[in-house]
């Protein structure tokens, strides 16, 4: 400013006008005043473009503000930053606008109109259209109210339902319409003057806030949950500016503009996808969905149907093209023949031959080509799905069961081939050989005196028990509470008859054995065991009392004559280990079995007779049948067998081999089968092993050692079809057989090694070395016995699975073998310490064993042979020295042969010991060492002392001369490994209870028959270990969750009574691990090296089944114990003149094998007439489509093998006692005082009654789930 001075005439610029005013203040205000106030010209904005309250946020909120307005500025501040670093510069472009081209167009004008009207239009349009398509649809159930609520008129059926449901498009336009209608509403009610202009602001304002609560358009399009989202985040804004000072807190402000803006633009925004939405919505409506351009996906559920259809394309491309021009419209005759087709297929599949008469060849030709082609790719997909299934892929159940049907249908095809060519070329056994087998069988029945089995006479004194029986065997299958078919409960109904009404059956019975020749179909179906299929038959209800009947008979009455010899097995005498057992001791007790000082050899040969149920000849059977019953019995026999089997539409006569379904099956074969055994054998060696008709010897024991020794047999056993033989060669007699085979079969390039199986489920230095001498006596004596046998009758195959032949002799020192599930090698005790020194076996260890143990005593090398003093050991069962805690040895340690005499120490070797994870047992008595002289160390160290090995003492020095080391064979892990797939597969919808007990017992079947041999069968502690798992988590996955806390082991293993599922563990156990750096795989090397298998969070020591179940060894030894006993204090009683009674069995009650207590129970008088129920058994596999893992004993027979108590009480120790268990559930919330008489497996009577009604496949899984929810809580 220039400033003139007075002095000089000069005045101030503006000094007239006064420095400042009233209005100076707002003036510059007005000056600082936001954009666009600040401005006195600019362009005009519409509404929507000012953000009113944008300044707000972006100034520093007061820390007393609650902490949501404080999110909400900062969430609104967010908003705006990210906006502008998004923002860029709008692109140049020529505007247009839509009403100016509009309006300069003829068909559209101009016209002003108030909005509230316009708003009614938009309502009143929109419900009209919506209305429009609800109706074209058809849902006059459906109505459509004013405010846009769609609603039902009544309660809709399902159909209706899914009829009814509308997409996404038509729902955000019924939102969208609903909020327009509400604020369309409130101008309504200002207009007719019922609300000021306050309340209506107030009003609109709380309607943008709140659109989530007024309507539901966030259920179509959630996107927009960030518009309601910033509404509210804006509400709390406004709020708390306006409700400031004099004005208080309430509700409203009616400042809605910021919230209209978020819902303009958000309409703005939707409307491409609307107008998209509902483009594709009326398009549906008016021309159907497309389906036709599409190729469907072609899934699993498609692939069979997507070739079918590929074909049926071809077959009528190829048809048209030979239809002469004149037809070519005529597509019936297409049609027709796609017919023909069909029914060519149908016929492939049954094996029905297929003419149409006065088809043209042409066409024919066609059909066949076609039917041929998809022939080849049905029987290739069902192998290639075999494969899968075999290898233990995952597949579908459906699959499975498909494949199933696939594999029967090609069974049967390839049966009713073999039946039609025997008709034709048949019979194939020549008129020598069956004379030869005829008159065998004569000399053989005439040597042991056998007097015929007659007719069972009209009043046969024990037809009432051999009934009972009968019936018991069939009624049987009905003892687990299932819903029954049609066949079932009249079968049911029958047995019930003949329980009532005896005397009427039995007469019936011989009646129909007499004169019935002709029979009812027998149909046939298959077990999937994955591995292999097993046929099961299906006999008429009626005809399986006769033949069960029959079945006893003939078995009793056999029984009594001695009909079977001792090599007969299965037997009754023994389950199945225990015949592994006396197979090894009457191995290790024949004469000078183990002495090769004179170039002597021992070769045992087991294999299978193959095809041999097929291969039996009707009529010869007949004849063979006459010889030991009566004609009526033999001619019913191959009567039944000559019957018709069927399958769905598949049917033929079976007119040769047998029907393994039949209840007599089991007599029939083992009859049969001894025919074979003689022509093995030989009339004189088998009549040596028999011993004679007036005193037959017992299994694997001769007359005397004179008989023994006159031959090279010196053991055969026959279990159903598989055969053991061992024999004894001297020098000159396996020189003479390998010289005879050679002449045969030269061997220039010594291949005879190649192909030649070895077990090598055992270490490599334990395994049978193949040297030139054993491998081809081995082949040698094969040949010979294969040579024996007529191939008409059976034959036997080198290269099956299950032969082997083991030679013993100089050079090999184990003799190995299989037997009933169990591998089994002998060493001699002569040959362990030879054995090691010659080679491997000390050697590798020597370093590895404490002080002491490297000098070896003189003299016991000299003698060879090592005296063990082991006559008095007494075997206490495992599971009393598990509850007396003396079983934890120290890894480092081993037991002293000093301290084998008190078995109860011993019996659990370090090994083993920690094998099975079993440190909740922290133990006592720890033995020494150091105690035992030098020479009696290296007897620890020739063989350790192991569960899995048994001792075979000489019955006449009763001196320790050989150990048999046993394991679980391969095929019999794959069984139990198949088992658990198929309880897997068969989980849909079980409940969790039924999985954990088909688990329970399973595993039981598993580990009460191998026992000791699992510990030494590390694959199959691995696999126990997975399939525990699998189990776990099949029930995991029945919950939805597979996190581990969530499934503590307290879930899967309390008892089911505490709410838990009761399942049984072998899974917790410590694996023993090799440390192949050191070691070398001999069997002998102490294992030092471990890794768990399950285990859980908590580190919860969960007990192992293993240690309730006593070793074989030790049962066998308690039973020849207590069985004395018993036989002492039975005379005793009898010299006293008394009965016998509990008090004097007390100890022996649950002991023995059969159990002591099977005396006692009150149907052992009928119980005794039961004769070859063992094999009865074994072939209920061909009678009912079921599996059993207890297929080798009976509790009524054998008594009950094992007693798991002790194991469910430590199991609740194990898991913190009763209150433990129960924090973990829901038992504090029923507010009882105490858990005691409480039980959750308390199944109501409304499931009960609910199982046995007619219901639905979803009301029955519905039903499955109850017990499911009641265990999840």
């Amino acid at each position: 400013m220039i400033i003139k001075h007075v002095e000089y005439g000069i005045l101030p610029l503006l000094h007239n006008y006064p420095l400042y005013t009233e209005r100076t203040i707002n003036g510059i205000q007005l000056y600082h005043a936001p954009y666009p106030f600040n401005k006195k010209c600019g362009y005009t904005r519409r509404g929507i473009d000012i953000p009113l309250v944008q300044s707000w946020f972006k100034e520093h909120i007061s820390t007393k503000y609650p902490v949501k307005v404080r999110v909400s500025y900062q969430k609104l501040l967010k908003c705006w930053v990210l906006n502008h670093l998004h923002s860029k510069r709008p692109k140049s472009m020529k505007k247009k606008y839509l009403f100016r081209i509009f309006k300069s167009t003829k068909f559209f004008q101009c016209t002003e109109m108030d909005w509230v009207e316009v708003g009614l239009q938009v309502c009143r349009q929109g419900y009209n259209m919506l209305n429009l398509l609800i109706h074209r649809k058809n849902l006059n159930y459906l109505h459509l109210d004013y405010n846009f609520n769609l609603k039902p008129v009544k309660t809709l059926t399902t159909k209706e339902r899914k009829k009814s449901r509308f997409g996404n498009a038509f729902h955000l336009c019924r939102e969208i319409l609903r909020l327009t209608k509400s604020i369309v509403d409130s101008h309504v009610q200002y207009r007719l003057g019922n609300i000021d202009a306050y309340q209506l602001a107030d009003g609109i304002q709380y309607i943008f806030a709140h659109v989530g609560q007024l309507t539901g358009m966030y259920r179509y399009k959630y996107r927009l949950m960030r518009q309601v989202r910033m509404c509210k985040d804006l509400k709390h804004l406004i709020y708390y500016r306006f409700n400031t000072g004099s004005v208080g807190k309430g509700p409203g402000c009616g400042l809605w503009a910021p919230l209209w803006r978020v819902w303009i633009f958000f309409l703005r925004g939707v409307i491409p996808l609307l107008e998209r939405w509902l483009s594709n919505l009326l398009a549906r409506q008016f021309e159907g969905r497309v389906s036709k351009g599409i190729a469907k996906t072609v899934t699993k559920q498609r692939v069979e149907s997507h070739f079918d259809l590929e074909l049926r394309a071809a077959v009528m491309h190829d048809i048209i093209d030979m239809i002469p021009e004149g037809l070519k419209n005529n597509k019936g005759k297409a049609r027709l023949i796609l017919q023909h087709l069909s029914e060519a297929w149908r016929c492939w599949k049954a094996n029905i031959p297929w003419k149409v008469v006065g088809l043209p060849l042409p066409v024919e030709n066609i059909i066949i080509r076609y039917i041929k082609l998809k022939a080849d790719w049905w029987v290739n997909a069902t192998y290639y799905n075999r494969e899968r299934i075999k290898r233990g892929a995952t597949v579908d159940k459906t699959v499975c069961k498909k494949n199933l049907g696939r594999l029967t249908r090609l069974w049967l095809k390839a049966e009713q081939e073999r039946q039609h060519e025997y008709l034709k070329d048949g019979p194939y056994v020549s008129g020598e050989e069956a004379v030869a087998l005829y008159t065998t069988a004569i000399h053989w029945f005439e040597s042991r005196k056998f007097t015929h089995i007659p007719f069972p006479p009209l009043n046969y004194k024990h037809d009432t028990k051999l009934l009972i029986l009968a019936l018991e065997k069939l009624k049987e299958t009905f003892t687990v509470k299932n819903r029954l078919n049609q066949s079932q409960r009249e079968e049911l109904g029958f047995i019930e008859q003949a329980y009532d009404n005896p005397y009427e059956t039995l007469s019936r019975i011989k009646r129909h054995l007499l004169t019935q020749r002709a029979f009812k179909e027998i149909s046939i179906s298959f077990l999937d065991l994955y591995t292999h299929l097993v046929p099961v038959y299906e006999v008429d209800p009626l005809e399986k009392i006769t033949d069960a009947y029959l079945d006893q008979y003939l078995w009793y009455e056999g029984d009594l004559r001695n009909l079977f010899p001792n090599w007969v097995k299965p037997s009754d005498n023994e389950p199945q280990p225990l015949l592994v057992y006396k197979m090894c001791q009457g191995i290790n007790n024949l004469h000078n079995i183990w002495d090769t000082k004179n170039n002597e050899c021992v070769v045992m040969l087991q294999t299978q007779f193959s095809k041999i149920y097929e291969k039996i000849d009707l009529t010869l059977l007949n004849r063979l049948l006459r010889l030991i019953v009566d004609h009526n019995i033999a001619d019913y026999i191959t009567a039944k067998n000559n019957t018709n089997i069927t399958f769905k539409d598949m049917n033929h006569i079976n007119s040769f081999g047998i029907i393994r379904g039949l209840q007599f099956s089991s007599f029939v074969f083992q009859y049969y089968t001894i025919i074979i055994d003689l022509l093995i054998l030989g009339l004189t060696r088998a009549y040596d092993i028999a011993g004679p008709y007036n005193d037959v010897n017992q299994f694997l024991t001769f007359q005397n050692v004179q008989i023994e020794t006159r031959h090279p047999i010196r053991l055969y056993c026959r279990y159903v079809d598989k055969i053991w033989i061992l024999f004894k060669f001297t020098n000159e007699e396996s020189k003479d057989l390998i010289q005879k085979f050679l002449t045969e079969n030269p061997d220039p390039n010594n291949e005879n090694i190649v192909g030649y199986n070895n077990k090598t489920c055992w270490p490599r230095d334990c395994r049978m070395r193949k040297m030139k001498h054993d491998v081809n006596l081995g082949r040698a004596t094969f040949w010979e016995i294969q040579n024996r046998i007529p191939r008409s009758l059976t034959s036997l195959d080198w290269d099956h699975y299950n032969t082997f032949v083991s030679v013993y002799s100089k050079d090999n020192p184990n003799l190995l073998f299989s037997i009933a599930g169990f591998e089994v090698r002998i060493l001699p005790k002569i040959r362990q310490l030879s054995y090691g020194y010659n080679g491997i076996m000390y050697t590798s260890y020597m370093n590895e064993y404490p002080r002491g143990v490297g000098t070896k005593d003189e003299t016991s090398k000299k003698n060879g042979l090592l005296h063990d003093d082991e006559k008095s050991k007494k075997v206490g069962s495992l599971k009393d020295e598990v509850t007396k805690g003396k079983s934890h040895v120290d890894k480092n340690e081993e037991n002293s042969d000093n301290n084998k005499n008190d078995k109860k120490n011993d019996s659990t070797h370090a090994n083993t010991h920690d094998m099975v994870g079993d440190n909740n047992y922290d133990g006592g008595v720890k033995n020494n060492f150091y105690n035992s002289s030098g020479g009696e160390k290296n007897v620890v160290v020739s063989s350790s002392v192991k569960e899995g090995t048994w001792k075979l003492q000489n019955e006449m020095t009763k001196e320790i001369t050989a150990e048999a080391y046993l394991k679980v064979s391969d095929n019999s892990m794959k069984r139990f490994e198949n088992r658990v797939r198929q309880i897997l597969m068969s989980s849909g919808s079980t409940t969790f209870t039924k999985i954990a007990n088909k688990w329970n017992t399973t595993l039981i079947g598993l580990m009460t028959y191998f026992r000791e041999a699992v510990l030494d069968t590390e694959e199959l502690l691995d696999l126990l270990v997975k399939c525990e798992n699998k189990i776990q988590t099949r029930i995991k996955i029945g919950l939805n969750s597979k996190m581990p806390s969530r499934f503590p082991p307290v879930v899967f293993y309390t008892p089911k009574e505490l709410g838990g599922l009761g399942m049984l563990s072998m899974g917790h156990i410590l694996i023993p691990e090799s440390d192949l750096r050191y070691m070398k795989q001999t069997d002998n090397g102490r294992i030092t090296h471990f890794r768990s298998g399950l285990s859980h969070e908590e580190d919860q020591l969960i007990p192992n089944l293993y240690r309730y179940i006593s070793t074989w060894e030790s049962e066998f030894l308690e039973s020849q114990r207590v069985w004395c006993e018993y036989a002492l204090k039975r005379n005793e009683c009898h010299n006293q003149n008394k009965k016998i009674t509990l008090e004097d069995l007390e100890d022996s009650w649950d002991k023995g094998i059969p159990r002591i207590n099977t005396l006692f129970q009150k149907d052992r008088h009928t119980l005794a007439y039961d004769k070859g129920w063992r094999i009865r058994q074994l072939f209920k596999q061909y009678q009912i489509i079921k599996s059993n893992p207890f297929w080798w004993t009976n509790q009524r027979h054998d008594g009950k093998l094992w007693n798991l108590n002790n194991y469910r009480t430590d199991m609740i120790q194990a898991l913190g006692g009763v209150e433990g268990i129960l924090e973990h559930t829901l038992f504090k919330g029923t507010f009882f005082p105490t858990w005691e008489g409480l039980f959750w497996e308390k199944a109501s009577g409304f499931e009960e009654s609910m199982k046995y009604k007619k219901l639905t496949n979803a009301q029955r899984s519905g039903l499955n789930q109850i017990p499911n929810r009641r265990f999840t809580l």
